[in-house]
Parts: structure tokens; C-alpha cells; sequence
């Protein structure tokens, strides 16, 4: 999957088409980032390429990665507050450097005026210079977050680590009323007698 993102990417920095990816870490974007068509399709060369195409409607916007699939298309992405430093960047790398700044997800930009590629993470932006660099820098930061491209472990970690707060309140909340209903309630045997009216028919 990472190799079908380069080849994009590479593709995409010789013909100057702008882009922007975002990789989703550990924290949630979905109330960061606005918009977007979800498309949950298998990542590939040519779908990327379509979606980028300057005559596509969400071409100006991001995508979204989860495993080996783009989750959703047209994405927008909040500007960075801090671009100081920043200028020769334009408002792709900031929106990139926006999303780095208020979460763990990580951006790559592509520049349609210089068709170089740059990465943004941690709250910081640089431009690599090859795309082989690009491709270890992926790898670097995924296998950092303990992230696999592979689509099956992929889903056991989304499994395991998207919502867990709410998850750990679930499972607190769920272990305090056994125990009060279970363990204190059902520690007596409590008896009820009722008369009942029978009728047979």
C-alpha cells in the first residue's frame, strides 16, 4: 500500500498537481476536519490520480487514509494559527501543518507550483527532497505509532485504540453497576410472597 502512495506521489510531483494526504494516529479527527465524500475505496495509483486530477471536484481538498483504503475524499483541513516562518509554504501546507498542530495525524503535501513534497507532523512541516525519503519517512512515523498499512492489523489497532476513553468509561461504568447490583444487592436472599389468581380455560 505505501509503495501505491509513492508512485502517486511521485507521479503527482512531475506533473505539478497538488495533493494532500492525512494518516490518521491515535487521536480522533473526525471533529477537526470538515467535509469530505466518503468513498472507503482500495488505495491504488489510478484512484488516486483521479482524485487529484484538476478537473475533479475535490481535488483542492485532502484525503483520508485508514489501512489500504481512502476513507474519504475532499476533506478540509483547519489553517495552521503559527505559519510564521511558513511563507513560502501555500494554503495546502497550511491546512497540513493546521491538522499537525491539533492532532498526531500525519500530512503529506504535494506543491502544484514547485512539485516538491512536504510532510507535516508533530506541529512542524518540512520539504523532503526525493521520494525515497518520503517513502522511509512513512514508514518511520507509522511503525513509531505502532500503525501497519496492512488492512487486517489495521482494524485490530482501530479496534483497540479509536475511542478509548469512551470505551474505559464503558467498561467502568458497566464494572460499577455489577458491582452494586450484583455484589452488595445480591449478597441476601430477598423473598416475595404474591397470591395469585389462576383460571383455567
Amino acid at each position: 500500500i505505501t509503495d501505491q502512495i509513492i508512485k502517486a506521489a511521485d507521479h503527482l510531483m512531475q506533473k505539478k498537481i497538488g495533493a494532500l494526504f492525512v494518516f490518521p494516529g491515535r487521536q480522533m479527527i473526525d471533529t477537526i476536519i470538515q467535509g469530505g465524500v466518503m468513498l472507503n475505496g482500495k488505495i491504488s495509483v489510478p484512484l488516486i490520480l483521479s482524485i487529484f486530477d484538476p478537473s475533479s471536484p475535490g481535488h483542492d481538498g485532502a484525503v483520508t487514509i485508514e489501512g489500504d483504503r481512502i476513507k474519504k475524499f475532499g476533506v478540509h483541513l483547519p489553517l495552521a494559527d503559527n505559519f510564521e516562518g511558513y511563507q513560502a509554504f501555500g494554503t495546502r501546507h497550511r491546512a497540513a501543518l493546521g491538522l499537525a498542530e491539533r492532532s498526531d495525524a500525519l500530512q503529506i503535501a504535494i506543491s502544484e507550483e514547485k512539485g516538491t513534497v512536504s510532510v507535516a507532523y508533530e506541529g512542524k512541516i518540512k520539504t523532503l527532497h526525493r521520494v525515497d525519503e518520503l517513502k522511509e519517512y512513512i514508514r518511520e512515523v507509522l511503525q513509531e505509532k505502532g500503525f501497519s498499512m496492512s488492512p487486517e492489523k489495521s482494524r485490530w489497532h482501530s479496534l483497540f485504540t479509536h475511542n478509548m476513553r469512551e470505551k474505559l468509561l464503558a467498561a467502568g461504568f458497566t464494572f460499577l453497576f455489577w458491582y452494586v447490583f450484583v455484589v452488595q444487592l445480591g449478597t441476601g436472599v430477598i423473598s416475595h410472597d404474591f397470591e395469585v389468581p389462576v383460571e383455567f380455560r
